[in-house]
């Protein structure tokens, strides 16, 4: 199976027409590979990874992938926090709310970072009978069409662990996703151009009852094609809801050069050291919630702290876009679309 599964992978050639094998061209081809769409729900390399709360070991395919005292080389984790901030920028280069697409962006990533550990919390908070929305598990990206949506949910996945997973809109059934997200534990499960009507058929019956109580499944993203320009209030309180408000210039040059080596080059070890300080954090806040304190603890404010000060500690500062985030600014935001001019945070 994994021969025939290897046999079409297209390895770079040299200008004679010789195939070129080295570590680059290897780590290039194998991560394409691993990012192919699925194609069936019962494809039997569905990629795993899991998250062991207790001893903060992070599993990927079996193999251990992150350990909680691994020291991740800060040269590494600069590279790719700049590159991460670099492309976050050029979003600023868009026509529209351009302003406004890179805050919404940086939620996103705030969230998305976090959500891998949201179940961990739900598996508490819906016994104590606290709203599992206040750890979402769901986001969906809408907007203008050329906002950068579907790019940047793939460099985003990719950040995390070194490729993206994603299922086409014309394979995506709320039963699709439900069973592909038990199956890959902590990757992000992106759903990408989903229509009208295949938002209007699954979305709802996948987001309105969810009370998942497992401790660990994928996050799921969806992003849409233009024919979604709104999304149900019911599902917005239950879900982080992106609206993109801005649309590629017509001179795309610094926009797809800073997007084309993002996606290229863009490395896991920022990720790694904000899992490596969000897992006892997560940790913590679960024991808070055991024992019924009053509120719930929020997550996307860990978050947000956490990723600003990797940021600072690795580039020596805190892009001013980068601000703090919780659920109660992330509620406003998304009443509003998340837009700039409805932020208060």
């Amino acid at each position: 199976v994994l021969g025939a599964e290897l046999k079409d992978l297209a390895l770079p050639k040299d200008k004679a027409g010789r195939t070129v094998v080295n570590a680059a061209s290897v780590l290039r081809v194998l991560r394409t590979h691993q990012s192919r769409p699925v194609g069936e729900g019962a494809e039997e390399r569905i990629p795993r990874a899991e998250i062991d709360m207790a001893s903060g070991l992070v599993h990927l395919d079996g193999a251990a992938w992150l350990r909680p005292d691994e020291p991740v080389p800060p040269a590494e984790v600069a590279r790719d926090a700049r590159i991460i901030v670099d492309y976050l920028g050029s979003f600023r280069h868009f026509f529209g709310n351009s302003v406004g697409a890179v805050e919404v962006y940086w939620a996103f990533l705030v969230w998305l970072y976090a959500a891998p550990l949201a179940p961990h919390l739900r598996q508490a908070a819906i016994p104590a009978g606290i709203d599992p929305w206040v750890y979402p598990v769901y986001a969906v990206l809408y907007g203008r069409s050329s906002g950068g949506k579907t790019l940047f949910t793939r460099i985003a996945a990719r950040s995390m662990f070194g490729f993206e997973k994603m299922i086409r809109s014309g394979q995506f059934t709320a039963n699709r996703a439900l069973g592909l997200r038990e199956r890959m534990g902590a990757i992000p499960l992106l759903i990408d151009d989903v229509t009208r009507d295949k938002f209007t058929q699954h979305v709802p019956d996948l987001v309105r009852t969810d009370g998942e109580m497992g401790g660990l499944y994928a996050p799921i993203v969806l992003t849409t094609n233009r024919d979604v320009s709104t999304i149900p209030p019911d599902l917005t309180k239950r879900m982080v809801t992106c609206h993109i408000d801005a649309a590629i210039p017509e001179n795309r040059s610094v926009t797809e050069r800073l997007a084309r080596r993002a996606h290229k080059e863009v490395g896991t070890a920022f990720y790694r050291v904000c899992l490596q300080r969000l897992i006892p954090e997560v940790r913590a806040m679960r024991a808070e919630i055991d024992r019924d304190a009053e509120g719930f603890p929020d997550l996307l404010a860990r978050s947000s702290a956490v990723l600003r000060a990797v940021l600072g500690e690795a580039l020596g500062d805190v892009p001013d876009w980068a601000r703090p985030l919780g659920f109660a600014s992330a509620t406003s935001l998304r009443r509003c679309s998340w837009t700039r001019r409805s932020a208060s945070l």
